[in-house]
């Protein structure tokens, strides 16, 4: 079977259980389906390691994509590097052998049952090398899922010492080439879906964060 999941079940059953504890819970109700130790900014994403069950084929190009435990580069972890859009450090990040992702459109942020933002969600779209100016758009797109560890729901929380940074990346080939968005200078919890996720976007759909919860 494969492997799709919506941003607050990666945010409430992997990234927030990593990092209070550094593990996933061992009950079976969570899949192991998350890479871990994959350096994803140090090749191009066609050669990362996607779970052969989630590549489909389509009339035009495969669909493939996979899910990954990573740390935030250095820039873009940084007390300055904000959310990006604004020219800041996080909106390119560079591949060793070529190539970068730059980000693509707002910044989403994810409502707890407090009323309180908790998390965000970045989009990233790759693009190819380029002597001058910005390289041409692929069809390969990153989503980064991260924690906002001063908001108040986790102001009684001690996050594992190997949780630093720590975020989960969706990265997946489309079809399709997207367009281009413009860079903003905010972030939404409106009407800004993403696959799945039309229930989770807006500030009235609270969620119970279980940042309490025994492993």
């Amino acid at each position: 079977m494969f492997f799709e999941a919506n941003g607050r079940c990666l945010l409430e059953h992997y990234l927030i259980p990593k990092a209070l504890h550094g593990c996933l819970p061992d009950d079976g109700r969570v899949q192991d389906v998350i890479a871990e130790g994959v350096d994803v900014y140090a090749v191009r994403p066609e050669a990362l390691p996607f779970p052969d069950r989630q590549r489909r084929v389509s009339e035009f190009e495969p669909v493939i994509w996979g899910y990954f435990f990573a740390s935030r580069p250095t820039a873009a972890a940084g007390p300055d590097a904000g959310g990006g859009g604004d020219g800041s450090d996080d909106d390119k990040r560079d591949v060793a052998v070529g190539g970068c992702w730059r980000r693509s459109g707002g910044e989403k942020a994810y409502v707890g049952e407090d009323g309180k933002v908790y998390a965000f969600r970045n989009r990233f779209a790759f693009h190819e090398p380029a002597v001058e100016g910005v390289g041409e758009l692929t069809p390969w797109m990153m989503k980064e899922f991260r924690l906002d560890k001063s908001a108040p729901a986790f102001h009684d929380v001690t996050f594992h010492p190997s949780a630093k940074d720590m975020v989960i990346l969706k990265i997946y080939h489309e079809p399709d080439i997207p367009e281009e968005e413009p860079d903003v200078h905010y972030y939404s919890t409106d009407d800004d879906c993403d696959e799945n996720e039309e229930k989770e976007v807006t500030v009235g759909d609270v969620i119970s964060i279980p940042v309490a919860k025994a492993i």
